[in-house]
C-alpha cells in the first residue's frame, strides 16, 4: 500500500495528461461540449490513478469509439455533442470500481469495471449504428413500430452492434464469454427502461427522447424524472451488481 501511495503523484500526473489530451481532441471534434470536456478529464485521471494502463486502455475504447459513431448522424450536431451528464452517466460506476480495485486489489473488481463498459460500449453501439438500420425500430416490450432513435426501441442491426460492442470490450480482458453476455444484457436492460423514460410529444405527433427547438411540445410520456442519461446509468449499476453477485456464487 505504501509503495501505492507513492506512486499516486505520478499516476494522477499521466492520467491528467493523457485525458486532457484525448477530451481535448474530442471537444475540438465537437464530440464533447465544454462541461463533458471537463468531466471527461476527472473520469479519465480518476481511473488512470487508481485503475492504471488496463483500466485505462478500456476507457480509452468505449469513449474513441462512441465518439466516432456519434458522427454517423451530422443531421444532428448538437445531439452527439456529449456533455457532463452524458459522460458521468456511463463513467461514474467504472470510476467507483476503479477505486474498489485499488483499495481491495481484487481482479474481481476489474471484471466488473470490464463488464460496466461493456455495457456502456453496447448500448453505444446499438443506438448509433442501430439509427442506421432500413427497417423500423420496435418497442422492445410491445413489438409495435416506434421513431428511430427513440429509447425502447431496437432492430436487428442495432442488436447485432450491441452484441459487436461488447465484444470489442471482451476482447480487452481474454475475450471472456461473461463480458459479452453481461454487456448485451445491459443493453436490453436499458432499452426495457427506455419505454418508461420521459418522451416529448411535439403537436405534429413526432416522439422524441430530448425537447424539441423547432416544435412545440404538446404532452410528456414516461415517468418524468426518468431521463436518458438516468436511464444509461441505471441499466449499468443493475449489471454490475448482479454480476457482482453472481460472481459471489460461483
Amino acid at each position: 500500500m505504501i509503495q501505492h501511495l507513492t506512486e499516486m503523484p505520478w499516476s494522477i500526473g499521466i492520467g491528467l495528461l493523457i485525458s486532457i489530451i484525448i477530451a481535448y481532441v474530442a471537444y475540438r471534434r465537437r464530440a464533447l461540449d465544454a462541461t463533458g470536456l471537463v468531466a471527461a478529464v476527472v473520469t479519465g485521471t480518476i481511473i488512470f490513478a487508481f485503475g492504471g494502463w488496463y483500466f485505462m486502455a478500456v476507457l480509452m475504447v468505449f469513449f474513441v469509439s462512441s465518439s466516432l459513431l456519434s458522427k454517423l448522424h451530422p443531421e444532428a450536431p448538437k445531439d452527439s455533442m456529449r456533455n457532463y451528464k452524458q459522460v458521468l452517466a456511463n463513467g461514474s460506476i467504472g470510476m467507483i470500481l476503479a477505486v474498489l480495485f485499488y483499495v481491495h486489489d481484487d481482479a474481481v473488481y476489474r471484471t466488473l469495471y470490464t463488464i460496466s463498459f461493456a455495457v456502456a460500449t453496447a448500448d453505444t453501439w446499438g443506438g448509433e449504428i442501430g439509427r442506421l438500420s432500413k427497417t423500423m425500430p420496435r418497442q422492445i416490450l410491445t413489438w409495435r413500430q416506434v421513431e428511430p432513435g427513440v429509447s425502447g426501441g431496437v432492430t436487428l442491426l442495432g442488436t447485432l452492434a450491441s452484441l459487436a460492442g461488447s465484444m470489442v470490450i471482451a476482447l480487452l480482458l481474454s475475450f471472456r464469454i461473461q463480458v459479452i453476455v453481461w454487456g448485451l444484457l445491459g443493453s436490453i436492460v436499458d432499452s426495457v427502461l427506455g419505454t418508461v423514460q420521459i418522451k416529448y410529444v411535439t403537436a405534429s405527433g413526432r416522439v422524441l427522447d430530448t425537447p424539441p427547438e423547432e416544435e412545440d411540445v404538446r404532452r410528456t410520456t414516461g415517468i418524468r424524472f426518468l431521463t436518458n442519461n438516468l436511464v444509461n446509468f441505471l441499466s449499468n449499476l443493475i449489471i454490475v451488481i448482479a454480476a457482482y453477485l453472481f460472481l459471489q456464487i460461483t
